[in-house]
C-alpha cells in the first residue's frame, strides 16, 4: 500500500470513529422502517449530499475495519474509568458503566446468534441502508427501552472482567465476518425494530450500538466527576 493510499485508509478509519449523524440531518428524513419509525428517531435522515460520501467509505474500510475501529473506541471510552466510577450510578439513576459494558456484550453476543441461525436469503447490498444503521443506532438523542432479555442485572464486579467479556464477544464478530465474508449478504435475520437485515447489516448494528453506549460511558464519567466536584466544594 503506497503511502498516499495509507494516509487515506487512516483518514476514512478516523471519520467512522469520529463522524457524529447528528451534524447530517436532512429536512425530509428518510426512515429506515416505514412500520416503526418512532424507535428510529430524528438521525434517521442523513443529507442526500453526503449519503454517498460517507458509503463509499463503509465500502472501502469493510466490516473488519470498521468493527476494530469501534472495539478502539470502547476501549477510549473505558480505559481510564477510575474503580470507584465504573459501578456508581449517574446521578441520572441510569446505568453504571460496568452495567452498560454488560449491556453490550450481551447484545453483541445475541446479534451474533441472530446472524449464526439466519435464514439463507439472495444476497444483496443496500449502501444506504447501510449507512442509516452505521449513524442512527449511535445516536444519543433518542432514547430506548432494552428488553429484559439484554438489561444488565451484575454480572461484573470489575472493569477488567467486564472489558474482557467485551474483547472477547467483539473477537467473535471479528472472526464471524472474516470467516464469512460475503457470505453475510445471504444471511437473513429479523429485528425488532429495524426489519430484516442481512448479515452484514447486524455487524454495523453491532458496531453502532456499541459505540452508542460508548458515548454512554463518557457522559456517566462526566456527570461523576461533575458530582465529586460539586461535593467537594460542599464540604469546604
Amino acid at each position: 500500500m503506497s503511502a498516499v493510499t495509507h494516509s487515506h485508509k487512516r483518514a476514512l478509519e478516523w471519520m467512522a470513529v469520529n463522524f457524529s449523524p447528528d451534524l447530517h440531518q436532512a429536512a425530509s428524513p428518510k426512515k429506515l422502517s416505514r412500520t416503526k419509525p418512532d424507535h428510529i428517531g430524528p438521525t434517521a435522515a442523513v443529507s442526500r449530499a453526503s449519503t454517498p460520501f460517507f458509503s463509499n467509505i463503509l465500502l472501502f474500510m469493510g466490516l473488519t475495519a470498521i468493527l476494530e475501529a469501534g472495539r478502539q473506541d470502547f476501549r477510549d471510552a473505558t480505559g481510564d474509568v477510575p474503580p470507584h466510577r465504573s459501578s456508581a450510578k449517574p446521578p441520572t439513576h441510569g446505568w453504571s458503566v460496568l452495567e452498560c459494558i454488560e449491556h453490550v456484550a450481551a447484545v453483541e453476543d445475541r446479534y451474533q446468534n441472530w446472524i449464526l441461525t439466519g435464514t439463507a436469503i439472495a444476497p444483496r447490498r443496500d449502501a444506504d441502508k447501510e449507512l442509516r444503521l452505521f449513524t442512527t443506532i449511535r445516536s444519543r438523542f433518542t432514547k430506548v427501552e432494552a428488553p429484559d432479555v439484554v438489561r444488565p442485572w451484575g454480572r461484573f464486579r470489575a472493569l477488567p472482567e467486564a472489558l474482557a467479556e467485551f474483547e472477547a464477544v467483539r473477537g467473535r464478530s471479528v472472526q464471524l465476518v472474516e470467516e464469512r465474508g460475503d457470505a453475510l449478504y445471504s444471511i437473513g435475520a429479523k429485528h425488532p425494530y429495524f426489519g430484516e437485515l442481512n448479515g452484514a447489516e447486524w455487524m454495523h448494528l453491532i458496531d453502532g450500538h456499541a459505540r452508542r453506549h460508548a458515548e454512554q460511558i463518557r457522559e456517566i464519567c462526566e456527570a461523576l466527576l461533575e458530582q465529586e466536584e460539586s461535593r467537594k466544594k460542599a464540604v469546604r
